[in-house]
């Protein structure tokens, strides 16, 4: 009987370290993703404040551009009616 005792209560350590041991495993696998988890969302981040950067700049760009079109046609519009009274004789 007492061999059965401490068969029982060696085994029952045994089990006890094992288990241990594995939930420590786990434990620094789950620490190591968590980590890894923080890493990947600040880089999202980063990347989404950079391409709302980019949108912006983009828009900025292309309102510019349009403002240049309108310009250039309005000079274009004013030169051809230049060339247009340059034929005409003036009137006194």
């Amino acid at each position: 009987m007492l061999i059965l005792c401490v068969a029982i209560g060696s085994g029952t350590l045994s089990v006890f370290f094992i288990v241990r041991s594995v939930n420590s495993s786990l434990m620094g696998a789950v620490n190591e993703l968590a980590q890894g988890a923080e890493q990947i969302a600040s880089a999202a981040h980063q990347v989404s404040t950079a391409s709302q950067s980019l949108a912006q700049g983009s828009s900025e760009q292309a309102a510019s551009l349009e403002e240049t079109s309108s310009s250039s046609e309005e000079i274009n519009s004013m030169a051809q009616q230049n060339a247009n009274n340059c034929g005409r004789p003036q009137r006194s």
